[in-house]
């Protein structure tokens, strides 16, 4: 979109340690779920389930995907914040233009 919409070289710079930033985190939260996740399947297939493990597992799971939300959330808005006002509008505009050309057409029903 950087070109599109005009970035100033601060504003890639920041654009791009923002990425850069979010793609660490993503990762590091990719593999934290996927070791809960691994300790869950753990859990619930002993002979005798712990029901107050497992409980405390999906609590931590579930923590773990908020605080991801949560991050990808603040990314955003730091994102935005780093754009002109025009700048966040032509974004808009550009984002929902690659919605609907990855949306499918909507179908008729048949009429009969």
């Amino acid at each position: 979109f950087g070109g599109k919409i005009n970035l100033t070289r601060e504003q890639q710079k920041k654009l791009e340690e923002l990425y850069f930033e979010i793609q660490q985190y993503s990762l590091r939260r990719e593999a934290d779920l996927a070791v809960a996740d691994a300790e869950l399947r753990r859990l619930m297939s002993n002979d005798r389930v712990d029901l107050v493990a497992v409980r405390a597992k999906v609590k931590e799971i579930e923590a773990i995907q908020s605080e991801a939300t949560m991050k990808n959330i603040e990314t955003a808005l730091q994102a935005i914040s780093a754009l002109t006002h025009e700048q966040h509008l032509k974004v808009m505009l550009l984002v929902r233009d690659l919605i609907e050309q990855k949306m499918p057409p909507p179908q008729t029903a048949p009429q009969g």
